[in-house]
């Protein structure tokens, strides 16, 4: 839920919001300004502020802002890096790991359709080449066709899914940058809970063989990780040396004669704003190195996890939000003329997990080759149909065309007969005024005007 969501729902609730709290117990600054009127009114800001506070962790935050005179009592924000946290100074509400699974989802904005839904995934999946989020794209229906293309009278559901954010926005600036990456919902939801439950029958059986499998996989991931960031880093510190060495020369230069003023001001200023960029890089690559050596292992709390549920036959929203920390959707391939793609599914504490390849007996596998050759057989014989009757096809798709536009002029004309026999001219005035996009202010029109204008 939203936090306007959470907002309406404490109202409905009847909870009493943060300051007639206080008022009504002498506490904070609203004992005088509280509206007393309406006890319940929750805002969205407050739900807001509540979430975001540290201080229901268990920490104090303290230089929050500033004043820039003792005469000035207008509070001035200070920066991130003036702001100090004093952690687990006090009994702390709730704990760290939801406190951040909570930061984690606000900053992922979720749409809905028009019934009101939204998607269990959004903010999950990820795109594997061009690493953008992928996009929800909601169920719709449309006329149904025939395989060959030809309108059957039906109406035809197309299911909700999922395409690539990147391949989305360029594709409306009539250029193309990755691709679709297109993904049914249903296909994600039924993977991501085979693996979940896949995770869960693993520990029960094993557990012991389990952890020990799963700190293998994660030193060897960490190590790889690593190794690709102090890489990155040495390469950055390396580039920022050189930028001095720049600066001090195009300096020299400047004072010698050798290189103009204005000159000067450009180079000086590019090479500043690029040292500017690669210092916040640096920092960055740095708390994740010293995140890694924080995070020695977590297999623990995955197990913490796993115990906190029985059996899991239905994805949740929570349970999406406390196992599952991205899913990577690669590009559609084409094996021997069917579509494959690959799905990677990362849960949290563990990393990617993987289910074990399903071993089919001889009878199966002679089976799937049978419907093998069948789709292929079916796809050829539909190709070579429509092309050799490509011209009938699009004959009968126009005159399906044809008839429902003569159905829509039908309708159309028996509605106004109708509205041509009622007596009442207000019902003609608003006819006119609709189709008009005008309001008929002068003189309402006779019966015979509208049938001259509007008639057949």
């Amino acid at each position: 839920m939203g936090p306007y969501q959470i907002a309406k729902q404490l109202t409905e609730e009847k909870i009493e919001k943060p300051s007639y709290y206080q008022a009504t117990r002498q506490r904070g600054n609203y004992k005088t300004m509280c509206d007393f009127e309406t006890p319940y009114n929750w805002t969205g800001g407050s739900v807001v502020r509540i979430l975001e506070r540290p201080e229901y962790m268990g920490d104090t935050v303290n230089f929050r802002s500033h004043k820039e005179s003792y005469k000035d009592k207008k509070a001035v924000k200070n920066s991130s890096e003036d702001i100090l946290i004093f952690r687990d100074t006090h009994e702390a509400v709730v704990d760290r790991r939801t406190w951040y699974m909570v930061q984690e989802l606000r900053k992922t904005v979720r749409k809905v359709d028009v019934g009101g839904e939204g998607s269990l995934l959004t903010g999950k999946l990820y795109c594997a080449d061009c690493g953008g989020k992928m996009h929800y794209r909601r169920g719709t229906t449309r006329a149904g066709r025939d395989w060959r293309g030809i309108p059957n009278g039906e109406v035809q559901h197309t299911s909700a899914g999922f395409n690539c954010s990147t391949y989305n926005s360029s594709r409306k600036q009539c250029r193309q940058i990755c691709c679709s990456h297109s993904i049914k919902e249903d296909t994600v939801k039924q993977l991501i809970l085979e693996t979940i439950q896949y995770a869960l029958k693993s520990v029960r059986m094993d557990e012991a063989a389990f952890i020990k499998s799963m700190r293998s996989a994660s030193e060897v991931r960490d190590k790889g990780e690593v190794k690709k960031l102090k890489a990155g880093l040495s390469k950055k510190e390396r580039r920022f040396a050189d930028l001095d060495l720049l600066i001090k020369k195009v300096y020299e230069d400047n004072a010698m004669g050798k290189l103009p003023d204005r000159r000067y001001e450009m180079l000086s200023s590019d090479y500043e704003k690029e040292q500017q960029e690669i210092e916040v890089s640096m920092r960055e690559i740095q708390e994740k190195l010293m995140q890694f050596e924080q995070d020695t292992d977590r297999t623990e709390e995955f197990l913490s996890l796993v115990h906190k549920y029985t059996d899991i036959q239905e994805l949740t929203p929570a349970i999406v939000n406390e196992f599952v920390d991205k899913v990577m959707v690669h590009k559609i391939e084409k094996t021997d003329g069917d579509r494959v793609q690959e799905i990677e599914i990362f849960l949290n504490y563990i990393g990617k997990v993987e289910l074990p390849a399903q071993e089919l007996s001889e009878e199966e596998m002679a089976d799937e080759e049978k419907k093998r050759k069948r789709r292929q057989y079916r796809r050829e014989y539909q190709k070579a149909y429509r092309e050799k009757h490509r011209l009938e096809i699009r004959r009968v798709i126009e005159g399906a065309r044809e008839a429902d536009k003569q159905k829509q002029i039908a309708e159309a004309e028996r509605a106004t007969d109708v509205l041509l026999s009622m007596d009442s001219t207000e019902q003609v005035a608003v006819m006119v005024s609709g189709e008009n996009k005008v309001i008929a202010e002068s003189r309402l029109p006779t019966k015979e005007e509208v049938k001259a204008k509007y008639g057949r």
